[in-house]
């Protein structure tokens, strides 16, 4: 059986994801009304996907599976978790560009 304290760090992930997720709700809410709020949505669901990679891990760790499901949880389920995550990311960091650029354009006017 898995010692507990080599979960420690994944615990703490998932931890920090979820005090992620709360902090970049609070930070949304406070941005009401402005354009640079859409993007938080983006970081928000892929902090959420984060979460769920380490609980995925956390899981697996203690409750082991076959030889065949761990290959499929793993490279589909877990490399997908991740994916996902990164897609998030990459549209929100996207539309942060655009709207500073926007922000930029629209003061030298």
């Amino acid at each position: 059986m898995l010692k507990i304290i080599y979960e420690v760090p994944l615990f703490i992930f998932v931890i920090l994801s979820i005090y992620t997720i709360w902090q970049l709700i609070v930070a949304r809410k406070l941005l009401a009304g402005g354009e640079i709020r859409r993007p938080y949505l983006w970081f928000i669901i892929a902090s959420i996907f984060f979460a769920l990679w380490g609980v995925d891990h956390i899981f697996h760790d203690f409750f082991p599976l076959s030889a065949e499901s761990a290959h499929f949880f793993h490279y589909v389920i877990s490399h997908g978790l991740l994916l996902i995550s990164m897609i998030f990311i990459t549209i929100a960091a996207r539309l942060t560009s655009f709207i500073y650029k926007a922000t930029i354009s629209a003061d030298e006017k």
